[in-house]
């Protein structure tokens, strides 16, 4: 399972994960969690794919500005993560605030996969290829 938030982050991903490996009925086959270096899993989906996607799907309605310019504008609006009143998760925010996309983010998400096509990992997402690749060798 990929995870960016590490041990005793406090964010409720990590929480939920620590949760689940606590509980995991076969204490000798616990599943291992590989750190991504990406903010959120959805950071990994490569600008490109994503622009496409949301100009297919919303008819060009929704501009897409890229992972980076959204990360550093949840970070100036959210510094260091502080949980103040009306945060919102990184997803929400993408979603829901900055491309005025209304409804839940995981179906916008797998709107986006939908769209995304089967190339290697290696080519288009080097952090997600890379925890791949990590999640195998440890595996072995």
């Amino acid at each position: 399972m990929f995870d960016n938030s590490g041990p005793g982050s406090g964010s409720p991903e990590r929480n939920e994960l620590d949760k689940l490996l606590r509980g995991w009925p076969d204490r000798s086959n616990l599943p291992l969690p590989i750190e991504l270096a990406v903010r959120d899993i959805i950071c990994a989906i490569p600008d490109e794919f994503v622009r496409s996607a949301l100009n297919t799907t919303y008819h060009g309605r929704v501009g897409f500005p890229g992972w980076s310019e959204l990360e550093r504008d949840y970070d100036l609006r959210y510094p260091a993560g502080q949980r103040t009143d009306g945060f919102m998760t990184f997803k929400d925010y993408v979603f829901k605030t900055r491309l005025g996309i209304p409804g839940n983010p995981t179906a916008v998400l797998e709107k986006i996969l939908e769209h995304c096509p089967a190339e290697p990992l290696r080519q288009h997402s080097p952090s997600l290829h890379h925890a791949v690749m990590r999640a195998i060798a440890e595996a072995s």
